[in-house]
């Protein structure tokens, strides 16, 4: 094994990285550079992957374009199931946008459009589109309440619950009755590595996946009954969500530049989504694996205290 060290604004020194190497799986963190410099080195990169002479496999790590309207249905891969429905998500529409999601988005799409050839010498690509981290459930904040309000989050628990005074776990969020595709990190590490097994199956395809389609109701009902522990669903808007979450009007990106959304802007356009306002058909299609349980994959089970989630 070999590290580089690397920076997608050098990219001599990323072509150094892939040089030598077989595969790549390429994820850029659009939370540091923002939208317009991934987009940049999204394409760059991948121009890169085609003048080495090593690489054989590239593989797009990527989320849903929120902003454009995509209808697809997934084939069936060997070992999973494929939940297909239609989709519609923002059909342009600047509320739906979110900075994040829709870099990766456009990426993916622009790929679309390249040769994906598998070959002993051709370079083929893959896209991996998954959702937001499933682990970031066992993040539990402990904050001061007047009563049963609590008074403020912080942007890291976002998904996570809030530990009330009484002990009480409050899973706040503004999804409705909506649900949202969570990916387990486990379970990401499963399609990574069968997308570099099955080269000839998933070149030029995307792999839109997710552990399970989570709506908020199940979520409280499967932290109780796994943990034992009091909790609520806590049903806000989008405007009362943001209220108690500090610093969110702060750019999204570190280093996003003119132009880069705030942290209320950028994941307003998910919720939207996610709630079904997008003409009640925003449950995004994903590839399940089979005999996958959201128990399972919550991190509240025998593990929970060794994972430092305080149950």
């Amino acid at each position: 094994m070999r590290l580089h060290t690397g920076d997608t604004s050098d990219l001599a020194s990323v072509a150094a990285a892939l040089d030598g190497a077989y595969g790549a799986w390429v994820n850029i963190d659009g939370f540091t550079v923002g939208e317009q410099r991934e987009i940049y080195a999204g394409m760059r990169i991948f121009e890169l992957a085609k003048q080495s002479k090593s690489l054989r496999h590239y593989v797009w790590s990527s989320l849903d374009y929120n902003l454009k309207v995509r209808v697809n249905t997934q084939p069936i891969y060997p070992g999973t199931t494929c939940l297909a429905f239609m989709v519609q998500t923002g059909r342009y529409d600047q509320k739906y946008r979110c900075e994040h999601f829709d870099a990766k988005g456009r990426i993916a799409e622009w790929l679309e459009q390249q040769p994906s050839v598998v070959s002993d010498t051709e370079l083929s690509w893959s896209v991996v589109t998954s959702g937001p981290y499933m682990d970031m459930l066992q993040i539990v904040g402990h904050m001061p309440t007047i009563g049963t309000r609590i008074l403020t989050y912080i942007p890291q628990y976002l998904l996570g619950p809030v530990q009330r005074e009484d002990g009480t776990f409050v899973f706040s969020s503004p999804i409705g009755d909506g649900h949202m595709p969570l990916i387990a990190l486990e379970d990401l590490g499963f399609f990574a590595r069968y997308t570099f097994d099955h080269r000839s199956e998933a070149s030029a395809k995307n792999l839109e996946i997710a552990s399970e389609m989570v709506d908020w109701e199940h979520l409280v009902a499967t932290f109780k009954m796994v943990t034992g522990k009091k909790a609520e669903y806590n049903r806000e808007s989008v405007e009362e969500w943001f209220s108690k979450i500090e610093n969110a009007d702060k750019p999204v990106a570190a280093q996003g530049g003119p132009g880069s959304t705030t942290w209320k802007e950028n994941f307003t356009g998910p919720q939207r989504v996610y709630s079904r306002e997008v003409d009640g058909r925003a449950q995004i299609r994903r590839c399940v694996g089979e005999n996958w349980r959201f128990e399972d994959r919550g991190g509240w089970g025998v593990t929970a205290e060794s994972k430092g989630i305080g149950v």
